[in-house]
Parts: structure tokens; C-alpha cells; sequence
């Protein structure tokens, strides 16, 4: 399934909602089998972890997945992707990270069996803060 397709499994309004965030802001969404079930990661630290271990910030609770599986980066209104030396591999956009790798608003991780939809937000922030 590519992203497009991916994103059509998702409620085009909450879409639209969160790319109204700000824009040093993500958010990673878990589309499950279950029709109209998902499951939302808010991306706002500047580490966010992935992995099984219960500490993860997005913790994915499944065999195929290693307990520090990878990390999200953020730089200001950049975000990066690296695995962390999982055994079964991250994949953006079907293709398996051998390096830290940009990642951008509707890009696909694949992390064990789970598939993510990362969308990063368009609003401009306050420029005191950012």
C-alpha cells in the first residue's frame, strides 16, 4: 500500500486538523485493522523514542519490534529518522534506513509491523519561541 493510499485510511477532517499545527510540531498516526481506528504520537520533543521497552515515547508492544528500535530528531522545524540498531530494520517510504534520513510531512515508517504516517504541521509559530 503506498502513502496515498495510506493517507485515505485516515479521516481526511483529522488530517486537515493536524496539519494545522504548528510546524516544529509532528505527529506520527498508527492506522490498525480495526475501520476508523487509530492511534495518535505527538512528535514535539527534539528525541522522540520508539521501541517495545514501556519507556519508549511511542511504545509499539510487539515481538517484531526491538525495545530501542529508533529515534525521531528534531532541529528547530527539521525532523530526521534513525534506526538504532533493530533487528528487523526501519523503513521510510518502503526503503530500509542505513543512515539518519529527513523525514518529512506524509512520509511512511514501517517499524516491525506497525506502519506510521508522520505529518508535520503548516501554522507558523510564535517567533519567540522558535
Amino acid at each position: 500500500m503506498s502513502t496515498a493510499s495510506f493517507e485515505a485510511f485516515i479521516d481526511q477532517a483529522e488530517l486537515s486538523e493536524l496539519r494545522n499545527i504548528p510546524n516544529n510540531t509532528g505527529v506520527l498516526i498508527i492506522r490498525n485493522d480495526v475501520p476508523n481506528d487509530t492511534a495518535r504520537f505527538p512528535v514535539s520533543g527534539d528525541l522522540v523514542t520508539i521501541g517495545r521497552a514501556i519507556e519508549s515515547d511511542v511504545w509499539l508492544d510487539h515481538d517484531s519490534v526491538s525495545r530501542r528500535h529508533a529515534i525521531i530528531r528534531r532541529d528547530k522545524t527539521r525532523f530526521s529518522v534513525q534506526d538504532v540498531g533493530s533487528i528487523n530494520g526501519t523503513y521510510l517510504d518502503q526503503e530500509r534506513l542505513t543512515a539518519e534520513a529527513r523525514l518529512k510531512s506524509s512520509q511512511e515508517l514501517q517499524i516491525g509491523i506497525f506502519r506510521l504516517l508522520f505529518v508535520q504541521g503548516k501554522r507558523r509559530g510564535a517567533r519567540s519561541g522558535q
